[in-house]
């Protein structure tokens, strides 16, 4: 019974919290409970953890926080997920260790921490993005000085040409594939931008809990190899993807891995998952590229 009345209470205080945010940030805020959502402007009304909170940074920034049972005196705000485009990705980093700070020194006094966590990665990512907009305009200034090349202004921008496997399905989430060439690795930002932003399945691929990639290429003239990779908020997805890309020895490729969760949690499986789509996406790709080549 005691055990219950503490579950209770820590739901009440949770749900209080979570309202009080709604009340604050109507904006940048939504919430759920598991899988349901709700209207962006109404507190969730659910009756069991875990709570969902999505704290929406930009268009294409946002951070998804979790509310566990024992919220918030053994249990703080957590970071589930996030995703940013590529060029957000120093700034979000930012907001997320402030956020991280603020959820651990809350959970250390056992007080609500959705409100302040919000507050700190807020003004963090909006210093950031003041910083971004005072560059650019230093940038505009010293661009109007200089003498402009036409032939540059109206260069087309590089196309990639991406190929998607076919969704794959378990337990209620859906992973799929996509690969494309690059040639160096300044490649990769802009093959990302056209994925995700700026083709058919971008409105898909926004919706997304996490888009994974990595990418390994040889730049010539140079011979120096470059990889890297983005694990999208899914913690070891990203490196499992390097791995396979350098044990296949792929040159010139890079390689994303979509997941839609669907509400059941796959553990340590999940990984196995991702990878078994990459390279089943990363086969498709080579074999028909080895067809129009013939």
């Amino acid at each position: 019974m005691a055990e219950d009345n503490e579950d209770s209470e820590s739901l009440e205080r949770a749900l209080a919290d979570v309202e009080m945010l709604h009340a604050m940030y109507p904006e940048e805020i939504t919430s759920s409970a598991s899988s349901s959502t709700t209207n962006n402007d109404d507190p969730p009304t659910t009756t069991h953890f875990p709570l969902h909170v999505t704290l929406q940074l930009s268009l294409t920034a946002r951070c998804d926080l979790e509310l566990t049972a024992g919220y918030p005196t053994s249990s703080g705000v957590q970071i589930a997920s996030y995703r940013c485009r590529p060029a957000e990705k120093a700034r979000l980093e930012r907001a997320l260790t402030a956020l991280r700070t603020v959820a651990r020194e809350c959970l250390e006094q056992e007080v609500e921490g959705c409100f302040p966590c919000t507050q700190a990665a807020l003004e963090v990512w909006n210093d950031g993005l003041e910083s971004a907009e005072e560059e650019q305009h230093n940038g505009d200034e010293t661009n109007a000085q200089q003498p402009h090349d036409d032939d540059a202004a109206t260069k087309p921008q590089q196309q990639f040409a991406w190929r998607t496997s076919e969704p794959f399905v378990v337990q209620k989430s859906t992973f799929q594939g996509h690969v494309c060439r690059i040639t160096q690795e300044s490649d990769v930002s802009l093959a990302m931008d056209q994925l995700l932003y700026e083709n058919k399945l971008s409105s898909k691929l926004a919706r997304a809990s996490h888009n994974m990639m990595a990418y390994r290429v040889c730049e010539e003239p140079s011979g120096v190899w470059k990889s890297d990779n983005d694990e999208d908020g899914e913690d070891g997805a990203g490196s499992r993807l390097s791995h396979l890309l350098q044990v296949r020895n792929e040159n010139g490729l890079l390689v994303v891995v979509s997941r839609w969760f669907g509400g059941i949690l796959l553990g340590p499986k999940r990984f196995a998952h991702i990878t078994n789509v990459a390279r089943a996406a990363l086969d498709e790709f080579l074999e028909q590229e080895q067809q129009e080549q013939q």
